[in-house]
């Protein structure tokens, strides 16, 4: 497994997995910052800020944080920080 490290709006994150899908490419949800990968079938949180990305790692939730310099997203499952 690949280990990837992004740094995005002062988000620092080193993914675990990094998935090939988009968040524009996910099912939409009731909450905005929630859809659902139909690949994987698992929910996908989105993360603005350094805590709710920590909040999801820390969770276990699959992620997906905004590259605004290229407006991409990078979506994967975080490192858990022990």
């Amino acid at each position: 497994m690949k280990k990837v490290e992004t740094t995005v709006r002062n988000i620092e994150c080193t993914f675990e997995f990094k998935c090939d899908k988009q968040w524009d490419d996910l099912e939409t949800q009731v909450a905005s910052n929630i859809k659902f990968c139909k690949q994987c079938e698992k929910d996908v949180y989105l993360c603005k800020t350094q805590e709710e990305l920590d909040h999801a790692r820390s969770l276990g939730r699959c992620i997906s944080i905004e590259r605004v310099e290229i407006r991409m997203f990078t979506t994967g499952v975080p490192y858990r920080v022990n």
